[in-house]
């Protein structure tokens, strides 16, 4: 056995630059074996990547078109409270109005009605004259019929 040993150092020692060329070309099969290999999975995580992307886009657009449509119906309501808004500023300038005229009828017919107990009493007629110009006070301006 110790023979065979030797012969094979001695083949091995003589023919080293064979063996060199062979280890050497079989790092370069492993090398490229190991970067189709890698080519291989990253082709895998790109298509992975890319379904992940057009998933994430669809979605994207989806709640987009939903934020859009959710302005336009905030928009809407905005405009609805607006005129509203307005609607109930007229209604309280009417009824300031209203208020202030139902104020001066008051005061006016607080003055009427001081003018016919203070009215001194006449000879052709104890209170015609102070009715006559009570009733067309109170009906002058014509907003009342």
């Amino acid at each position: 056995m110790p023979t065979l040993a030797l012969s094979a150092l001695s083949f091995v020692t003589k023919n080293w630059k064979l063996f060199a060329i062979g280890a050497a070309a079989l790092v370069v099969v492993a090398w490229v074996a190991g970067t189709r290999l890698e080519i291989s999975h990253l082709k895998k995580v790109v298509a992975a990547d890319k379904a992940a992307y057009a998933q994430l886009v669809t979605a994207n657009q989806t709640e987009h078109a939903t934020v859009l449509q959710v302005s336009a119906e905030l928009t809407s309501e905005h405009a609805t409270c607006t005129a509203a808004s307005a609607a109930a500023d007229a209604n309280l300038l009417i009824a300031k109005q209203a208020a202030a005229k139902a104020q001066a009828r008051t005061v006016q017919y607080g003055s009427l009605q001081d003018a016919i107990k203070n009215a001194p009493p006449s000879a052709d007629g104890p209170v015609s004259s102070v009715l006559r110009s009570s009733v067309d006070g109170l009906w002058n301006d014509g907003s009342d019929r």
